[in-house]
């Protein structure tokens, strides 16, 4: 694993992670540009008190991997997103776990938009450009027979039509989910069909704010 020094910090540019553990000694950080990417599951630690600090992110920040935060995460500014499939299997999804809250503030941003799957892949595809991706309902033109997934438990990202799918976001909050910004996993705009809508799957201890949670389908246009 990797150790940050210091008691607190700010600390701009990127981190990466191939897997293993990012360890912070102090109970306060501001990160900005902080990528982090894994094949397999990495996890964010905090040493020092009772181990359950704050991490700030500021400015675009990519999680490819399930993260885990054993304290609060603030979203403040700019977005927090995962990278789109592309063509083929799920690889990408953003997954976040947070012991106690996780706040979005009101220019902050968690997104899956356009990040699902794309092209005739696609589990949802409906054969032809024409028709719009389906996942959880009907796209233009589909039918039942396109749709998967349970919308009850959404584990899966959006599908094309001529656009991308919404990916999927899963935010596991052990206190409160507070949304000023915006959680979306919509799917992307095309000419002539679009993408559907991803999942966003939410399990919180309370969920607050005046914010957006949306994973609609994209716009097609003429």
């Amino acid at each position: 694993g990797t150790t940050i020094s210091g008691s607190t910090g700010k600390y701009q540019d990127a981190i990466i992670l191939a897997g293993g553990t990012l360890k912070l000694p102090g109970d306060a950080y501001d990160f900005t540009n902080v990528q982090l990417w894994s094949v397999a599951p990495s996890v964010i630690k905090f040493l020092s008190g009772d181990g359950l600090g704050t991490l700030s992110l500021h400015r675009d920040c990519r999680f490819d991997c399930p993260v885990g935060i054993p304290g609060s995460l603030v979203i403040v500014s700019n977005k927090v997103y995962h990278t789109a499939q592309g063509v083929g299997y799920k690889r990408f999804w953003l997954a976040i776990a947070t012991t106690n809250d996780l706040t979005v503030l009101a220019k902050g941003t968690i997104s899956g938009d356009g990040a699902g799957f794309a092209g005739a892949s696609s589990p949802g595809y409906g054969g032809v450009n024409s028709i719009g991706g389906s996942y959880g309902g009907m796209g233009h033109g589909a039918t039942l027979a396109n749709c998967y997934g349970d919308p009850r438990d959404p584990q899966e990202c959006g599908s094309a039509g001529q656009g991308a799918g919404g990916g999927l976001v899963k935010l596991l909050v052990g206190g409160t989910l507070d949304v000023d910004g915006i959680i979306t996993a919509n799917g992307a705009q095309s000419g002539s069909s679009a993408g559907s809508g991803g999942a966003v799957n939410l399990t919180v201890n309370r969920l607050t704010g005046g914010g957006r949670i949306r994973a609609g389908g994209g716009c097609s246009y003429p």
